[in-house]
């Protein structure tokens, strides 16, 4: 059975990314909690009005496939690969805690920002 130690390079790669991701998870709801900044529309517009039509295409089916329509057969595909199957109970629960707590915290942060 290979060993399940990290060596120090790997280590501090997911030590590093953890960071991030904590940093992110701190950063994020604060930005939230003082509303959008005077620039983020400007710049929001100043992309949308630059982007290729082809992209904004791609960037609505992107959208459309947040859809229960698209996760969850998405979710019934995922669980045909073996390895995934293993730990089918954290996937379908990331799917589906995921999916139920949108709605809410949109209403809770929706607030927060106006």
């Amino acid at each position: 059975m290979p060993s399940m130690r990290m060596r120090a390079p790997e280590l501090a790669n997911a030590r590093t990314v953890m960071l991030l991701a904590g940093a992110a998870f701190l950063v994020l709801p604060a930005a939230a909690f003082v509303g959008m900044m005077p620039a983020d529309a400007w710049i929001r517009d100043a992309l949308l009005d630059g982007a290729m039509p082809g992209l904004i295409r791609v960037m609505r089916w992107i959208n459309y496939a947040r859809s229960s329509w698209v996760i969850l057969p998405g979710a019934l595909l995922l669980l045909a690969l073996e390895r995934v199957r293993r730990r089918w109970w954290i996937w379908m629960g990331a799917i589906l805690v995921a999916s139920l707590l949108e709605p809410v915290l949109k209403e809770v942060v929706a607030p927060l920002g106006a």
